[in-house]
């Protein structure tokens, strides 16, 4: 995935953008060092910029997913050790017959806990209570199985808290190493960048391959009118604007809709004022400039586009006759996610003969068909996968030979 670089203010890339500039970077570096006259700890960061910084994202990544999860964790435990604990005290509410004096030993009186310390506290509470009530001889007391369960749960919880704790350290401390690194490979590019266009030229087409843009010369006359009347058929997914007059090519951006940051993604350059857009399923913003020899227009407005790959025809379909002598078939095929019924479509000719037309025999939820065929016959088969609003291109046809059985 290439992330849009339209600009050398490297302070202000999201971190897609330094992957990709940084990528160009230590891909292209050893073909234009010498002529540059790189060399040293500037050259080495430069080989070494983008698998150095991915390596930190890839940990950032890492640590931010196990926080999630330790603190997912940690909240299922609070929340089974607080159900646990309304259990508990209803049971002993019940058996001390709602006796206020016993019940504010325990706890009960006054306090709902709902927050990890108090939960841990009143549970803690609580076994101390029983502990010291079994010991006194209190026959009312919760039987021992029921207790040290109570208390696995609580330490289960104690234990869950502090790992999502820990976890929520290193991926600070993560998050702190790859911003670190960050600014500094910001000054870097920045010195490397000033070292290039007063070596080449801020104008130099080079540029573009290290990871820098490159400045447009103006040859007299405007750049290019933006692009106007965006258009997606989400059918063809074909993505269209109104051609712009003496402009020599284009540019679509695109990024998720509702990102907080927008992080634009670079998918089509090209003289055509239309284009295949596929970008996933979901939500997009897209954008499209125009080029001529003065340089690039102003951004056009976003457009919104809803993108649905569709569901694929079903495969591994085959056909075999089980019971010759009563001419039942079995076909079966390969299930289709997000299909909710398959489609069996039949087309019934003459032995030898090429396919005629088909037609439905019956709608399956499952991915296999048993029945009878007649004879004599050939009988063709496809399946298509479908669900409320999609329906797939039919799948691959088989057909099997029913003879007359004497």
């Amino acid at each position: 995935m290439a992330f849009l670089i339209d600009n050398n203010s490297f302070t202000t890339d999201s971190n897609g953008v330094r992957v990709t500039r940084l990528q160009f970077l230590s891909a292209s570096i050893d073909t234009y060092a010498v002529e540059l006259g790189i060399t040293g700890d500037l050259l080495t960061w430069a080989q070494n910029a983008y698998s150095v910084f991915e390596d930190l994202r890839s940990t950032q990544t890492i640590e931010l997913g196990e926080k999630d999860e330790a603190f997912q964790t940690s909240q299922e435990s609070d929340a089974t050790l607080s159900e646990r604990y309304q259990i508990l005290k209803d049971i002993l509410i019940s058996r001390y017959n709602n006796d206020n004096d016993i019940l504010k030993i325990y706890g009960f009186i006054g306090q709902t806990p709902d927050t990890h310390d108090s939960i841990i506290s009143a549970a803690n509470d609580l076994i101390k209570c029983h502990n010291e009530h079994k010991a006194a001889g209190d026959t009312l007391v919760l039987p021992d199985a029921m207790i040290s369960n109570f208390q696995t749960l609580t330490t289960n919880a104690i234990n869950a808290y502090y790992t999502a704790y820990n976890e929520r350290m290193e991926s600070n401390a993560a998050t702190r190493n790859l911003r670190a690194l960050y600014d500094v490979d910001s000054k870097r590019l920045r010195a490397l960048y000033s070292w290039t266009i007063a070596t080449w030229s801020k104008f130099d087409p080079r540029l573009i391959v290290l990871g820098f843009t490159q400045a447009t010369e103006r040859v007299g006359g405007r750049v290019s009118a933006t692009p106007t009347n965006l258009a997606y058929d989400e059918v063809s997914h074909v993505f269209s604007w109104d051609a712009v007059p003496d402009s020599t090519s284009y540019q679509l951006a695109y990024c998720p809709d509702g990102q907080p940051v927008q992080d634009w993604m670079s998918d089509y350059s090209g003289t055509e004022n239309h284009t295949v857009f596929e970008p996933g399923d979901g939500d997009w913003l897209v954008k499209i400039r125009a080029r001529n020899v003065n340089g690039y227009s102003d951004w056009s407005l976003t457009q919104n586009v809803h993108y649905e790959s569709g569901l694929p025809a079903p495969d591994y379909i085959t056909v075999s006759l089980t019971q010759p002598s009563m001419s039942i078939i079995a076909l079966t095929w390969g299930e289709v996610t997000g299909a909710t019924v398959y489609r069996l479509f039949q087309s019934a000719v003459a032995l030898e003969a090429p396919v005629g037309p088909y037609v439905l025999l019956g709608e399956y939820t499952e991915t296999s068909y048993q029945g009878t065929a007649t004879a004599p016959y050939r009988h063709y088969f496809q399946v298509v996968a479908a669900n409320d609003t999609q329906t797939s291109p039919p799948s691959d046809s088989v057909y099997i030979d029913i003879q007359l059985v004497e």
